[in-house]
């Protein structure tokens, strides 16, 4: 749990497949940087192509897709001079990814006698 102005807060990142199932999720404290968790999530990713949100606009994590063979569809941030062409077709399909998010969260919710987030996780692979 991270601290910030409004309480304590987390951030939840996924890595999901074409159908928006999950398929690796990494918490982060919610005053944290998405990059933080960049380097987990894209070794779990697989595919031809990562889509992500502006938070994981950097030099290093594009080079880092490229050199895992997947071409990155990542929004460029407002500050980029030179803004790459963003793929607007598959940029469109990171709602897949919300949606993933939104019933990872009422799953997590409705289950609230598993304390911790790793005993969760594994107690919904399971179930799944």
């Amino acid at each position: 749990m991270g601290r910030s102005r409004g309480g304590f807060s987390t951030k939840l990142h996924a890595v999901v497949d074409t159908k928006g199932r999950p398929i690796h999720i990494a918490l982060t404290p919610g005053q944290r940087h998405e990059m933080m968790a960049a380097d987990e999530l894209l070794q779990h990713a697989r595919g031809k192509a990562l889509i992500g949100d502006t938070g994981y606009d950097s030099n290093r994590f594009l080079q880092a897709v490229h050199d895992k063979g997947m071409k990155p569809v990542i929004h460029p941030k407002p500050e980029r001079l030179v803004k790459p062409r963003l793929a607007r077709k598959l940029y469109r399909r990171r709602y897949l990814v919300e949606e993933a998010q939104t019933q990872t969260v009422k799953s997590w919710s409705a289950s609230r006698w598993s304390d911790e987030f790793s005993s969760w996780f594994v107690d919904r692979d399971i179930a799944a």
